[in-house]
């Protein structure tokens, strides 16, 4: 490629000559898959900043988090909830309206971290992890990133729960989802 040719050529237009079938083929399979997920303006190129009220629709997956609050019956577990529900919708919320990339993998990281701190009081919380996982490969655009985000994701989610499992098990008390572990040593079937 000479310092003369009109226009920048892609990497892959080498490979095909000038044909275009590829790159259109490229587009046509992306605007399936947007539209296949209901158009959503984080799947979309240039999404930054362009968030719109449809991509809320995914929140219906963070109903998981409730459960724990409901089968305790506790008002301090509902207050705890309360808190770090608000706390991710608002870092959701940063995460569809984001105007940069690096505001949107900020927002990520924090709902990892929000994620960590709150797991060990709700198993539910392990959404958190999930919705990390899901959206980093639209935002980073790169498959060795997304890779790594899931391995760390999924271990992450390891540590935490095995830790949670220990700290049950230590009888560190009933507020880290430790209930059934509790009133096991209440009736003496714990060993």
């Amino acid at each position: 490629m000479s310092n003369s040719d009109p226009k920048p050529r892609a990497i892959f237009d080498g490979c095909y000559g000038e044909s275009e079938v590829p790159r259109a083929l490229a587009e046509e399979l992306w605007s399936a898959e947007v539209s296949l997920r209901g158009g959503s303006r984080l799947l979309q190129r240039g999404r930054v900043g362009k968030g719109k009220f449809s991509d809320f629709i995914w929140l219906i997956y963070s109903v998981f988090f409730i459960v724990d609050p409901i089968q305790r019956h506790n008002a301090g577990v509902w207050l705890e909830f309360a808190a770090a529900y608000t706390c991710f919708l608002a870092l959701y919320t940063g995460l569809v309206y984001a105007k940069r990339k690096r505001t949107q993998f900020v927002v990520l990281i924090a709902m990892g971290l929000l994620g960590i701190a709150y797991f060990p009081f709700n198993g539910g919380a392990c959404g958190m992890f999930i919705y990390v996982a899901a959206f980093v490969p639209f935002i980073a655009e790169s498959i060795p990133v997304s890779v790594i985000t899931f391995a760390a994701v999924s271990g992450i989610m390891m540590v935490v729960g095995v830790l949670r499992i220990f700290r049950c098990r230590c009888g560190i008390g009933e507020s880290g989802g430790c209930a059934a572990h509790a009133r096991e040593q209440k009736t003496g079937a714990c060993a």
